[in-house]
Order: structure tokens, then C-alpha cells, then sequence
């Protein structure tokens, strides 16, 4: 059997913000180890909090995770929408620079596990997820409805990832039981 399908490009109705303010660098998971590579991290971008000096995490080891300078920093919503999903369970990793399964929730064994998170439904058939907020911090829950730059909690390490960081990822999904997918 041959098929043909049509490629198109899919173009992003929703604007979004990134889900923090102040100094910052967007990279797209680990650089030097692959990126994002499993379900819960496709078309994700990560977000770390840098201080005055541009600097990631305070003089020494940082293996701490107050000693990185985004813990603690409050995100925003990225646009407006009502939360259609929200996981705020989960421990932070309590070792930066180390990702360790034990910390990782039931349905990740082998890595991908978003932490503390949640998705919003942009309306369109757009959702966005913002994850790896830091433990006890999440102020929404499922049904709220948000507005863009209001806080929703702050920025942690919890689930698969090596220091506190801030993932948000756009995609096409279902709002009002239709689904747009982009191919």
C-alpha cells in the first residue's frame, strides 16, 4: 500500500510569554546530551533564571538547589486560558545536577517525567504545559481560569530533570472535544 500525505506547516495561533520574568537563558534541554527526547519533553524549550551577573547557579558546586539562581522564581501564565491539567504531588529533586529516577513519578521509569506541572488550553485547539515547578508551590488547579502574567507558582526541580528549570511546550491538542494536529 502507498499513500501520499500532504505536509503542511503549522502556524501557532497563540502568543505566548515566557513563563518567567527577569534575567534568563532559553535552550532546548541539555545541549550536550541529546535534548529533549522523550513524550513529555517534545517541542519544549528550558528556561533557567540567571542573576545580575548572568551567571546560572552561585560560586562552587551547585548541588544544591538554592544555590541555582531561578529556584524560587515565580512563573506566569504564558497566555490566557483555563488549566485543563495540573500535577502538584511531586518532591523536587533534592541533589542539583542530578536527575534521579527514584524522584521520578510511577508512569516515567525511564525518564520524560514532568514533575510538578500544568496545561493550559489556549482555546483554537492550542495547549501549553509549563512543568518542573518547585514542590507546594502551585497556586491553580484544573478548571481555573488564567490570565497572562498572573502567577501560578514557582520555579522548581522536580521530576526528570538536573537543576531547577522552568519547561513550557506548545502543541496542538483537543479544545472543545475538536483536535488540531499539525502534519
Amino acid at each position: 500500500m502507498t499513500a501520499t500525505v500532504p505536509v503542511g506547516i503549522y502556524t501557532q495561533d497563540t502568543s505566548l510569554v515566557y513563563p518567567f520574568r527577569g534575567n534568563g537563558i532559553v535552550m532546548q534541554a541539555g545541549v550536550t546530551n541529546g535534548g529533549h527526547r522523550n513524550r513529555s519533553g517534545h517541542y519544549a524549550l528550558d528556561g533557567l533564571g540567571l542573576d545580575e551577573n548572568w551567571s546560572v547557579s552561585a560560586p562552587g558546586e551547585a548541588n544544591r538547589n538554592e544555590d541555582y539562581r531561578g529556584w524560587g522564581r515565580t512563573l506566569i501564565v504564558p497566555a490566557d486560558g483555563v488549566v485543563v491539567r495540573a500535577v502538584w504531588d511531586r518532591p523536587d529533586q533534592p541533589v542539583a545536577g542530578v536527575s534521579d529516577p527514584h524522584y521520578y513519578a510511577d508512569g516515567f521509569p525511564d525518564g520524560g517525567d514532568p514533575g510538578n506541572h500544568l496545561v493550559i488550553d489556549h482555546g483554537d485547539g492550542e495547549l501549553s504545559m509549563i512543568a518542573h515547578f518547585q514542590a507546594g508551590s502551585m497556586l491553580v488547579r484544573p478548571g481555573a481560569k488564567v490570565r497572562r502574567g498572573e502567577p501560578i507558582g514557582k520555579l522548581g526541580n522536580s521530576g526528570d530533570t538536573t537543576g531547577p528549570t522552568c519547561t513550557i511546550s506548545s502543541r496542538p491538542g483537543r479544545s472543545g472535544g475538536e483536535r488540531r494536529t499539525p502534519v
